[in-house]
């Protein structure tokens, strides 16, 4: 349980890391875009003018109605579906409460508190993911957070899949985007998405790394964290 209760405080504090490493990447895309676009003088006023990007260049996911969950959920894509972006309440009145056992847990950092749900199996009451608010609104789910291999990304790819797996999934264009102690690699299709990778017997990645091709291809994924980036 120690173990447990460690994994999941080591999640938390990089989650929000991650979401502001994210979004400042997200930006610096926007920016680029904007830069590229020619500039429309006073006599092209008849064209119309292409509104500024706030997030990044990709539509946001579809929400889908609650009603919808299936028996077999388990995968990244119906947790945007149906988590991110649902207000805890909705949730808790969802048909995920036949799916898994949903307990109420309150966040705090720095003393400021706010409000998350965990989702655990019904069957071994194991914790499978929990998704959290953030202390601008409490109700707003806004981040996930996996910690079991139940939920797939896509092909298979879970908690305990290693960097040979996600190897074509990477975002290159991502390096040392992370704290000290830490490697986390982007999903290049997923921008909101980020695998938190077991460094713990690899030392010589605590403080970044040069290459991708110097990550061993059986680093295992520990964790995985989903943001909302709207």
């Amino acid at each position: 349980m120690k173990k447990l209760a460690q994994k999941v405080q080591f999640v938390h504090r990089i989650g929000a890391m991650i979401l502001l490493l994210t979004i400042t990447s997200c930006e610096k895309m926007a920016d680029q875009a904007s830069n590229d676009q020619t500039p429309i003088t006073q006599e092209d006023s008849s064209i119309d003018r292409v509104q500024p990007i706030d997030t990044i260049p990709a539509p946001p996911p579809q929400r889908a109605p609650l009603e919808d969950i299936s028996q077999e959920f388990g995968r990244v894509d119906e947790i945007e579906k149906y988590v991110l972006g649902r207000t805890i309440d909705e949730i808790k009145a969802s048909p995920l409460t036949r799916l898994y056992t949903i307990k109420d847990r309150v966040m705090e950092s720095e003393g400021i508190e706010w409000d998350a749900i965990e989702f655990h199996s019904n069957k071994n009451k194991k914790e499978i993911f929990f998704a959290e608010s953030n202390w601008e609104n409490k109700q707003l789910i806004s981040r996930v957070n996996l910690l079991d291999d139940h939920i797939k990304v896509a092909d298979g790819i879970s908690i305990n899949s290693t960097y040979q797996d996600i190897r074509s999934r990477v975002d290159t264009s991502r390096m040392n985007e992370f704290p000290d102690g830490y490697l986390i690699l982007y999903d290049e299709a997923m921008k909101n998405l980020a695998y938190i990778m077991d460094i713990e017997d690899h030392p010589e990645f605590f403080y970044g790394f040069s290459s991708f091709d110097s990550i061993p291809g059986d680093l295992r994924i520990e964790s995985i964290v989903i943001n909302d980036l709207k």
